[in-house]
C-alpha cells in the first residue's frame, strides 16, 4: 500500500529553491568549494570562520550571506535554517527516498493492472474469434439453404400423374396432391376436368 506522502510540501520546497540543475565546483588546492547552477549562479559556498572553521553562505537576491547573518538576531543554535535552498538540501535526504518508493509502488501497481488488462484483452479476443467462427458457419449454412431454395424454386415442376390435359406446360401440381389438376388452369376449352376429381386422385 502506498504510504501517505506530502506532495504539496515537497512541491513548495522545490518551487522556493533556486532553479536547477545544481553542480559542485571548486578546486582542491585553495579549498574553494561552491554549489552553482548550470548558469553559474552560486547557490551556496563557504567562507572561513575562525582559524580552523568555515561557515556556509547562501544567495539572497544575488548577494552571498553567511549563516550567522541569516539567523535572527541573538539566535545562536538552530534547528532548520531560514533559507529555501538550505531547507531543500536538508529535506532532500528524506524527500527523494519517499518519492522513489512512491514511484516504485505506482510502477508495480501499473504493471499488475497491465497484466490484468492484457489477460482480459486476450480473453475478449478469443471470444471474438469464436464468435466470428460461429457467425461464419451460420452464414455458410444460411447461404446453402438459400441456394437450395432458389434451385428448388427455379426447377421445372414435374407431374408424375397421367396427363389428361391438352398442354403439358399447363399442368400444375397442387401442394400435397401430386397429379391433381386444377380447373383454373384452363387446359380444356370448357375449363373442366376430363374426368371426375376422384378418378384424378386415384390416378396418382
Amino acid at each position: 500500500m502506498i504510504q501517505p506522502l506530502d506532495l504539496d510540501a515537497i512541491q513548495a520546497r522545490t518551487d522556493a529553491a533556486t532553479p536547477g540543475r545544481w553542480l559542485w565546483y571548486g578546486t582542491g588546492r585553495d579549498r574553494n568549494l561552491r554549489l552553482q547552477t548550470h548558469e553559474w549562479d552560486t547557490v551556496m559556498d563557504f567562507v572561513r570562520h575562525g582559524l580552523q572553521g568555515a561557515q556556509p553562505r547562501f544567495n539572497v537576491d544575488g548577494l552571498m550571506e553567511t549563516a550567522a547573518e541569516l539567523l535572527p538576531d541573538g539566535q545562536n543554535a538552530c534547528r532548520g535554517f531560514p533559507h529555501p535552498d538550505a531547507e531543500f538540501i536538508a529535506h532532500a535526504r528524506q524527500d527523494v527516498p519517499a518519492l522513489i518508493a512512491y514511484a516504485r509502488e505506482l510502477e508495480q501497481q501499473l504493471t499488475s493492472e497491465k497484466a490484468v488488462s492484457t489477460h482480459l484483452v486476450e480473453k475478449l479476443q478469443a471470444h471474438l474469434d469464436a464468435s466470428d467462427e460461429w457467425m461464419g458457419e451460420r452464414a455458410q449454412l444460411l447461404a446453402e439453404n438459400l441456394r437450395l431454395a432458389n434451385t428448388a424454386r427455379s426447377a421445372p415442376t414435374e407431374c408424375s400423374a397421367p396427363h389428361p390435359v391438352a398442354r403439358l406446360d399447363r399442368c400444375e401440381r397442387q401442394p400435397g396432391h401430386d397429379g391433381w389438376h386444377a380447373t383454373s388452369i384452363g387446359s380444356w376449352p370448357d375449363s373442366t376436368l376430363p374426368f371426375a376429381p376422384s378418378a384424378a386422385h386415384d390416378a396418382r
